[in-house]
């Protein structure tokens, strides 16, 4: 049994060495990414978790709590107001995101004329500065006649409307801001995907019939 348990360490330590052997180059540009997100995303959030258990000072000591802070949490209706307000966000923002993102990179990858100029179309919010962005859509929604979805739903009879300052209308602008930003993004996703599917397949399928 020993010698089995020797044999299959041995076997496994030359597996991660020619693994190594194959793949040096990106292991070596991945450790300053993976150095990158345990200092400022990984050690941030264990450390936010365990603050959570602390009567936090900024000056001074802080003493440990237990579970007080997560009980008023829990019994705090703006919290949970909150918790909700995230998960309406999470689906106005993640569904069309991810269903654009895709419209997308079928577009620029059905071989259409211009598709290099779409591609660059679609991706150039995402380059664009979120300051820059934000102020376009501020002015595209600004709650009085010189916005200019106000203006457009003006020359249809409808009254100007509080976009930015509705407690029922600012959460999906905002998360319309953020599709805005982020398709292009996942356009690149599945765009590089759909490359990477091999043309037999596409070949393979036109023989058996299959539609676009």
């Amino acid at each position: 049994m020993a010698l089995l348990n020797a044999r299959k360490d041995l076997s496994l330590g030359k597996r991660m060495k020619n693994e190594w052997n194959r793949n040096t180059i990106v292991y070596i540009f991945m450790i300053p990414i993976l150095i990158h997100f345990i200092i400022f995303q990984a050690y941030p959030l264990v450390y936010s978790f365990i603050l959570t258990f602390m009567d936090w000072s900024p000056v001074g000591s802080s003493d440990f709590v237990g579970l007080d802070n997560w009980i008023r949490f829990l019994n705090d209706d703006l919290a949970w107001r909150a918790i909700w307000n995230t998960i309406l966000f999470t689906i106005y923002f993640v569904v069309p995101t991810m269903a654009l993102g895709l419209i997308f990179a079928i577009v620029v990858n059905s071989g259409i004329k211009m598709a290099g100029f779409f591609k660059g179309v679609f991706f150039l919010p995402v380059v664009t500065s979120f300051v820059i962005v934000a102020g376009i859509w501020n002015w595209v929604f600004q709650g009085n006649e010189n916005g200019m979805v106000n203006y457009l739903l003006g020359l249809m009879g409808i009254d100007p409307q509080l976009f930015l300052s509705s407690s029922t209308q600012a959460l999906i602008v905002l998360a319309g801001l953020s599709i805005f930003k982020v398709s292009g993004q996942m356009m690149i996703y599945y765009f590089a995907g759909l490359k990477s599917i091999p043309p037999e397949l596409y070949e393979a399928a036109r023989i058996d019939g299959a539609s676009p």
